[in-house]
């Protein structure tokens, strides 16, 4: 056997896949598995799905590394996705894209070793699971307050 063996690529149309059933859920009326499908497809497309980084660079463009899903972040620039992303067309493309605009010149990109990067690096895991668990709560949000609606319309 050859030691360069290509691996097989795995399916990665999972977004499309829960879009077309959350599609059909609602075209049968049937609200609750549309309303856990959609939360599901939403959860992929923020925490899953292979996307671009689009943090500023020093250079003024968008960071073009590969990363999970829409709310990750290089390596370079941990941290810098707290503001709302911004419309902007790069040189030489035909079609905008979104841009996460840096607060000062020097933000998000690697710190000297003496100056505690692997604390930086703890801390940017941490507010990762706080956007989590914020999602999370935002979701339950949601599900009380349709439950609700629901028993009020019900009487």
């Amino acid at each position: 056997m050859s030691r360069n063996r290509s691996r097989a690529v795995g399916f990665q149309h999972w977004g499309l896949v829960l879009f077309t059933v959350c599609v059909v859920l609602a075209a049968r009326q049937t609200w609750l598995p549309f309303a856990v499908c959609t939360a599901l497809w939403v959860f992929y497309l923020m925490t899953v799905r292979l996307s671009r980084c689009r943090v500023e660079t020093q250079k003024g463009l968008p960071c073009r590394w590969r990363v999970r899903g829409f709310l990750g972040t290089c390596n370079f620039h941990v941290g810098d996705k707290w503001t709302v992303p911004e419309i902007c067309r790069p040189p030489g493309r035909i079609l905008p894209g979104l841009i996460w605009r840096r607060n000062h010149p020097q933000a998000g990109y690697s710190a000297p070793p003496d100056s505690g990067g692997a604390a930086v690096a703890e801390r940017a895991r941490g507010r990762g699971l706080e956007v989590l668990g914020a999602a999370i709560g935002a979701g339950s949000l949601v599900a009380a307050v349709a439950s609700f609606v629901r028993d009020l319309v019900a009487g």
